[in-house]
């Protein structure tokens, strides 16, 4: 089957790694696939998809973050890639991506439109009232829906309007079954705490640092270690020099290996 695969850039630790795992585990090994992004997005996950996938990933436009102008010039894009390679089957990552591609596939009838959801409810910076109502308006062209887990299929199903459509679940965390394991688990001091995700409003880890200065002020002599990338990383920085907590969390930024990182905290915590 020929498959486009369309997405709004590479930024490491993001929904758009999860094509890398796809990719990593044969997910499209006996399909003709094709790759789109908007931009290349921040960090170096854009080269190692080229590494791996050559001339059959393209990016709309060269910028490491999403502007209009790059959903102006992908939907274009789409568009000569659906008259050059003629997809049987467009998959759409994250929201921009989907209304972008959702526009397009109206003028390919006969392409099947996937909505590719990593989560549960939709959430933006800019525009943050617009995209579920435009979804909805739009998912009238969405033949079938993909999720990351079974949860993240059902919210998502109010952004939908009432059609038959296919519902699958594509995991798209693989643990290494060599892949480091923590062997001990008493705490020492300081307490060694340890967080990973993308810095985001929704991950909560502003919070998580207010949390580190509460206990800091009553006395209890913690760390905190965070692992992961994105726009509120400056936001969190400046949380932690006002509070003083130089000396108590560190920001690492995106770590392929965190996880080896931290197993060697104490408690690993999840907002």
């Amino acid at each position: 089957m020929r498959i486009l695969y369309v997405v709004n850039g590479f930024d490491r630790g993001g929904a758009e790694h999860g094509l890398v795992t796809l990719l990593e585990n044969g997910a499209f090994d006996d399909h003709d696939l094709r790759v789109l992004a908007l931009c290349r997005g921040r960090g170096d996950l854009a080269d190692i998809v080229a590494a791996r996938l050559g001339n059959r990933v393209r990016f709309a436009t060269n910028g490491d973050t999403l502007t209009l102008w790059a959903c102006a010039t992908g939907f274009v894009s789409i568009l000569r890639a659906g008259f050059a390679f003629r997809p049987q089957k467009m998959v759409l990552s994250l929201k921009q991506a989907n209304v972008v591609g959702r526009l397009a596939a109206m003028l390919m009838p006969r392409l099947t439109c996937v909505a590719f959801e990593h989560i549960a409810e939709y959430r933006a910076r800019k525009f943050q009232g617009l995209y579920g109502p435009l979804l909805r308006l739009l998912s009238g062209r969405v033949d079938e829906v993909w999720a990351d887990c079974a949860e993240t299929l059902e919210k998502t199903r109010r952004y939908f309007l009432p059609r038959r459509r296919e519902g699958h679940v594509i995991p798209l965390f693989v643990a290494a079954g060599n892949g480091p394991s923590k062997t001990e688990y008493g705490s020492g001091s300081p307490v060694r705490l340890v967080a990973a995700g993308r810095l985001v409003a929704r991950k909560n880890l502003a919070l998580l640092v207010e949390a580190v200065s509460a206990l800091h002020a009553d006395g209890v002599d913690v760390r905190l270690d965070v692992y992961g990338d994105g726009p509120e990383r400056q936001a969190i920085g400046t949380v932690i020099v006002e509070r003083g907590l130089q000396d108590h969390v560190r920001l690492h930024g995106y770590r392929s290996d965190w996880v080896t990182q931290a197993a060697s905290g104490d408690i690993f915590l999840n907002l």
